[in-house]
């Protein structure tokens, strides 16, 4: 079973309260934990718009699975964050980044920033 005491010691408090917030039941689910930056590209059709893509920082296991569910973290600042949520099989699953907001209470979800099936 995971504790707050088995999460990586990288993780801050308010990564920490996004966890209990949004899978606070299901965290015996998770593989892996981690931090991610951004990683900016140009883009050909929009080049006033570049493509970001999230790029893996540090990355700690929590179990192996054949069904991968990992959840990254990028704090821009101390009231905004952003999470990037990878799940499914290698080869074939969903990812998806969010930015949300902490109001002092929880997080407020607002908008979508990265989605992609792969």
């Amino acid at each position: 079973m995971i504790t707050e005491s088995t999460l990586p010691s990288f993780l801050s408090d308010i990564m920490k309260c996004w966890l209990k917030q949004y899978h606070g039941n299901e965290l015996d689910t998770l593989t892996s934990l981690g931090l991610f930056h951004w990683e900016f590209r140009p883009n050909r059709r929009l080049t006033e718009k570049p493509r970001r893509r999230p790029i893996i920082d540090k990355c700690f296991s929590l179990k192996t699975s054949l069904v991968h569910k990992s959840i990254y973290f990028h704090e821009v600042d101390p009231d905004t964050l952003h999470a990037f949520e990878s799940s499914g099989l290698t080869l074939a699953g969903f990812k998806v980044a969010f930015e949300y907001k902490w109001d002092g209470k929880k997080f407020i979800r607002m908008k979508k920033l990265f989605s992609m099936i792969s």
